[in-house]
């Protein structure tokens, strides 16, 4: 399996009325459709990476961002303000081989994992996907 993503990352898959945005700062470059958490060390409504903490949702693509679009990423170079997604469907690179339905987890880097491999998510995979595919 080849590393080629379709750049779907980080869109909303589709609109539903259960969905939350939330707008965060961030003093530390983020990849859209990578999950991020609170950064405590800032202001308050900060994010980070996701390292372990507390999770705080997924990068969402805008339209209002200029992005650092390399190796099939785009990256919103910081500081920067973010929309992300707390609550709702969107698009991410499963971190290891999952199936539709299975809960969703992080691993310790931040990548969308099996809930049992993981720390687990309020969330789980609508669809089939091999690692490091959408």
């Amino acid at each position: 399996m080849s590393d080629i993503v379709v750049n779907r990352t980080g869109i909303e898959a589709y609109y539903t009325s259960v969905r939350e945005r939330h707008v965060f700062n961030t003093a530390t470059d983020l990849v859209i459709g990578t999950s991020v958490e609170f950064d405590d060390t800032q202001e308050l409504r900060t994010c980070k990476p996701y390292a372990g903490g507390k999770f705080a949702g997924i990068v969402c693509h805008t339209d209002d961002h200029v992005y650092d679009e390399t190796a099939n990423t785009k990256t919103v170079k910081a500081p920067a303000t973010v929309s992300l997604l707390s609550k709702g469907n969107m698009w991410v690179i499963a971190g290891e081989a999952v199936k539709a339905g299975d809960q969703a987890g992080l691993d310790s880097t931040g990548k969308f994992v099996l809930a049992a491999t993981g720390t687990k998510i309020n969330a789980h995979f609508e669809t089939a996907a091999a690692a490091n595919e959408e």
